[in-house]
């Protein structure tokens, strides 16, 4: 007998996903969801409103993107919950309350249980906010919930993580219908100062004009993290936390987590910019803004800027835009071998070539080609987001201290993401 669960957008219910007696998976949209032009928002470019009903394979890779893409914490997770780690739906059906974007996924009873409830928040204390962050940080395949928490929620992504609320002054563990707000990451524990490492890079990002999640670095008594408002939430004037829909290029090109790195089949910059943004609303400037992206993470040293760490916002009226970036780190930082250094790899091929040391001006002007872009203005775009880096990164550095943040992988970015930066001017404008 096949099973059944609801798939909310923004709390309304667009539609049913079926798991058959074979454990194919299938997304059937609502008549009335099918109906609303002027709302209406698919789940995914993979899965479009074209078709009523979607099966298979990019119905069951749509689900996995919305997982962590560690099987160690899916094995976990699955304990915990008493769920296979193998199924997609078995786990969404304990964790689906609070997804990437403006989804959730939930079963009957609890449709029955917060019909008519906006449901709850658990507030909790700072020294309980930083518990669980040590937890977090030690046992890196937990969930970021206790045993008695009514709110669950998933994140993708590799790296140990948990979503809360925070209303200006508290931070809670929401339920039902009411959402997270934040995203909050603690050290990785191989690398020093990976904390205030992507703290750095997003607000260097927003600083050269690059669109990027707005972050801190939080203090919990002990603990640290870092701190990222999430762009698919907005709080309304009267203190409701909205959704917006968005979904990784993974998700938009009906690819497996599995597969995020380009060298393992996944996308690449030309499929993501070709097949994913040219049906954006604004393709020519959101295809630019991309670029950036790419350039930017090129110019710090980025080597984990896959597909999934790329994603669009999905707005009624069929409206489509590139989102922030986020999941930065630069590995100048920890670049202290000549040999190590010749074998970094990019996520993504530019013109053809992952190492960063083989890539040259001529890969660039190709890959603005791929891109069906104008190589002359990628090339001018590089040279000028490297003649920014050393003021622009002066300045992140300073507030960083302003802050209080003392971590000396700073003051080592500022000097080498500064010496990388004027290297590439110096080599891109002969």
């Amino acid at each position: 007998m096949s099973k059944f669960m609801n798939v909310l957008m923004g709390g309304v219910q667009i539609g049913r996903l079926e798991q058959m007696d074979t454990g194919v998976l299938a997304i059937e949209y609502a008549d009335r969801w099918l109906a609303a032009d002027r709302v209406q928002i698919p789940l995914s470019m993979s899965l479009p409103l074209a078709a009523k009903k979607h099966s298979g394979a990019k119905v069951a890779n749509y689900l996995w993107n919305l997982l962590p893409d560690s099987d160690q914490t899916l094995q976990k997770w699955g304990q915990i919950y008493g769920v296979s780690p193998n199924s997609a739906f078995a786990l969404l059906s304990k964790v689906g309350e609070d997804c990437a974007g403006a989804i959730q996924i939930v079963t009957d009873d609890w449709m029955a249980a917060n019909a008519d409830s906006p449901g709850e928040v658990q507030w909790i204390d700072e020294a309980e906010v930083a518990n669980r962050l040590k937890r977090l940080r030690e046992e890196r395949t937990w969930t970021g919930r206790r045993e008695g928490d009514r709110g669950h929620f998933s994140l993708a992504g590799a790296q140990p993580k948990m979503a809360l609320l925070f209303d200006g002054k508290r931070w809670g563990v929401p339920s039902g219908r009411r959402a997270t707000t934040h995203i909050l990451k603690p050290p990785m524990p191989h690398l020093r100062g990976t904390t205030e490492n992507e703290y750095a890079c997003l607000r260097l990002a927003n600083h050269l004009g690059i669109t990027a999640a707005e972050v801190k670095v939080g203090k919990f008594g002990e603990e640290v993290a870092i701190v990222v408002t999430r762009y698919d939430r907005e709080i309304d004037k009267d203190g409701v936390v909205r959704r917006f829909h968005q979904e990784d290029m993974c998700q938009a090109l009906g690819a497996h987590p599995a597969v995020k790195y380009q060298s393992e089949g996944g996308p690449s910059i030309e499929q993501i910019s070709n097949d994913v943004l040219r049906y954006a609303t604004d393709p020519e400037a959101d295809k630019a803004a991309f670029a950036d992206m790419i350039a930017f993470s090129f110019l710090v040293l980025g080597t984990d800027t896959h597909a999934k760490n790329f994603s669009v916002i999905h707005l009624p009226g069929r409206r489509m835009f590139l989102a922030p970036l986020y999941d930065v780190l630069s590995f100048v930082p920890y670049d202290d071998d000549e040999h190590e250094r010749r074998r970094l790899r990019m996520a993504m091929k530019i013109g053809g070539y992952y190492k960063f040391s083989e890539v040259l001006p001529r890969h660039w002007r190709r890959q603005a080609e791929l891109m069906k872009m104008d190589p002359d203005a990628m090339i001018a775009r590089l040279v000028t987001l490297g003649e920014k880096i050393p003021d622009a990164l002066s300045d992140v550095v300073k507030q960083a201290r302003v802050e209080g943040l003392k971590e000396p992988v700073l003051d080592t970015m500022l000097d080498g993401i500064s010496a990388r930066g004027k290297a590439i001017v110096q080599q891109y404008s002969a």
